[in-house]
C-alpha cells in the first residue's frame, strides 16, 4: 500500500512528461464539465417548473371547492367555519371586456384579498375602490391603462348585461394564460360588479397544501379540484420534457466515461517505459494496472469534487444575485431559476463514481490479460 500511496505522489507532484500531464488534465477537466454540466441542468430544469408551479398555487391556490349542487347555491360557509385550514370564498365568471372598437375574452375572479396578485402587481391606482386588475398582456391588447374605463359584457345567459368597470391595477406573471386571459376584483363586494349580486360564492379557494388531510371531512356534495387537476394540460406539457433531458443527460455522461477510459488506454501506452521498470522491480501485470486504476480513481475523485463545489458556488450565487438575465415573456421569469438541492449533487456523483470505477475495472482486467 505504502508503494502504491509512494507512486501516487511521484506522478502527481514530481515532473513529469508533457504528454502525461494532459493525460491527467483532460480526465479532470471533462469530468469536471460533465459534473457541472448536469448538476447545474437539474439545477435549472426543476428550479423552471418550481418557478411556474410556485405561481400557479400562489395566484391560483393549492385547490379550489365548488358545491355539486349550484341550482341550489348551498352556502358552504358554514362547513368550513371550524376547518383548520385556510380557505377564501370567491366568484368566478366569464365576460367579453371591451374597449372602444376592440374586445376579448376573460375569466374574472373576485376574492377578497389582495396577497394573492401582491407579488405580481406592477401598476395600481389605490384610490379606486371597486375596479379590476388585468394583466399585461390584456392591458397591450386592449390599450387599456390604469385609470381607464371599460365595460365587461356578460353573454353567458339570454338576458345580456354590461357593466362600466374601472382598471385598478396591472400585474405581470410572466405566464399568458393568466396575463392574457384572467382578471381580478380584490373585493367580492365590489358595487360596480351587479353580475356577482347573489347571496351566495361560487366557491372557496384552498391555500393549505395538505389538502386531503385537511377537507378529510368533506362529503360529497363537493367537487374538490387541486391546481394540477385545474391545470392538467399544462402540467403535462411543463413535465414532457423531463424525459429528453434525462436521454441528454445521459449520452454526455456516457460521452464522458468512453473519453476517460480512451485517454486512461492513451496513458498506459505513454507510460510504457515506467512499466517496464515497474515489471523489472517484480510487479505483475495485474498490479501495475492496479496502480493505473488507482491513479484513475484519485483524478476522478479530484474531477468531482470541483464539478461539485464549482456547481455549489454557481447556484448559490445565482440564487442570491441573479446575475443571468433571460427573457421573461418565453421563460415566464426574468432571471434564471436555479434550485438547490442535495440530492442534484448526490445523483451524479453516486452515479458517476459507479460508473467511471466499473468501467476502468472492466478495462484494467482486459489489459492486465493482454501485454502491455
Amino acid at each position: 500500500m505504502k508503494f502504491y500511496f509512494f507512486y501516487l505522489i511521484r506522478i502527481f507532484f514530481s515532473k513529469i512528461s508533457n504528454i502525461n500531464k494532459l493525460s491527467n488534465y483532460s480526465i479532470i477537466f471533462s469530468t469536471t464539465l460533465t459534473v457541472i454540466f448536469i448538476v447545474l441542468t437539474l439545477s435549472v430544469t426543476s428550479g423552471f417548473r418550481d418557478n411556474i408551479v410556485s405561481k400557479i398555487i400562489e395566484i391560483d391556490g393549492f385547490a379550489r371547492i365548488y358545491p355539486k349542487d349550484y341550482n341550489s347555491k348551498i352556502n358552504i360557509d358554514s362547513t368550513f367555519s371550524n376547518s383548520n385550514f385556510r380557505y377564501l370564498p370567491f366568484f368566478e365568471k366569464q365576460f367579453v371586456i371591451r374597449n372602444k372598437n376592440k374586445s376579448d375574452g376573460v375569466n374574472l375572479l373576485a376574492i377578497n384579498d389582495r396577497d394573492l396578485l401582491s407579488n405580481y402587481i406592477i401598476e395600481e391606482d389605490l384610490k379606486i375602490d371597486d375596479g379590476i386588475y388585468i394583466g399585461t398582456i390584456l392591458s397591450q391588447n386592449l390599450n387599456l391603462n390604469v385609470g381607464d374605463i371599460s365595460f365587461l359584457i356578460n353573454a353567458s345567459n339570454n338576458n345580456r348585461k354590461i357593466q362600466k368597470i374601472k382598471i385598478k391595477g396591472v400585474f405581470e406573471t410572466n405566464i399568458p394564460f393568466y396575463d392574457e386571459f384572467c382578471s381580478f376584483s380584490i373585493n367580492t363586494y365590489n358595487q360596480n360588479l351587479i353580475l356577482f349580486n347573489e347571496s351566495n360564492y361560487d366557491g372557496y379557494v384552498v391555500v393549505s397544501n395538505d389538502i386531503y388531510k385537511s377537507l378529510s371531512f368533506l362529503d360529497d356534495d363537493y367537487y374538490i379540484f387541486t391546481w394540477e387537476e385545474r391545470h392538467g394540460e399544462f402540467v403535462s406539457w411543463l413535465y414532457s420534457y423531463d424525459i429528453p433531458i434525462k436521454i441528454l443527460l445521459f449520452f454526455v455522461f456516457l460521452i464522458s466515461v468512453i473519453n476517460n477510459i480512451s485517454i486512461f488506454n492513451i496513458d498506459l501506452i505513454n507510460q510504457s517505459k515506467n512499466i517496464f521498470l515497474l515489471k523489472s522491480i517484480g510487479l505483475s501485470r495485474f498490479q501495475i494496472m492496479k496502480l493505473f486504476s488507482l491513479k484513475n480513481f484519485v483524478l476522478n475523485f479530484i474531477s468531482i469534487f470541483l464539478g461539485s463545489l464549482i456547481s455549489f458556488i454557481l447556484i448559490h450565487l445565482e440564487l442570491k444575485y441573479e446575475y443571468i438575465k433571460i427573457p421573461e415573456n418565453i421563460y415566464f421569469s426574468d432571471s434564471l431559476p436555479v434550485v438547490f438541492d442535495y440530492s442534484f449533487f448526490a445523483y451524479p456523483i453516486i452515479i458517476f463514481s459507479f460508473f467511471s470505477i466499473l468501467s476502468t475495472l472492466i478495462f484494467s482486467f482486459y489489459k492486465s490479460r493482454s501485454s502491455f
